[in-house]
């Protein structure tokens, strides 16, 4: 499953938080109604992994845009990022559940 996030919840009013709930899909499907195929693009990105509740992924968040962006020398895309999750949160106690982060960044 991959979550394509587009606000910071940091400074977004919650009812305006914009996600989509994605899926990896072959090029044989056909959308239907307000399924919509996306594709995500290609290019640099920062990735980490989050290991932890989904609660506190802002966390992750904050260090990779706070910390670890200013001192990389790279540029933060301004475009949505998007997450890989890892396991099922239905089968996996939430402080094991993994996230891969993935945040765009500039060409060098």
């Amino acid at each position: 499953m991959i979550g394509v996030s587009y606000d910071d919840p940091e400074v977004t009013a919650p009812e305006n938080i914009r996600y989509d709930a994605c899926i990896t899909v072959d090029d044989t499907i056909e959308p239907e109604g307000e399924v919509n195929i996306q594709e995500i693009p290609g290019g640099d990105y920062a990735v980490a992994t989050h290991k932890g509740p989904f609660s506190k992924l802002i966390e992750s968040y904050s260090k990779l845009y706070g910390e670890w962006a200013p001192r990389s020398g790279r540029v933060v895309k301004q475009t949505a990022c998007f997450e890989i999750y890892r396991n099922d949160p239905d089968k996996t106690p939430p402080e094991e559940l993994l996230t891969d982060i993935y945040i765009p960044l500039e060409s060098e």
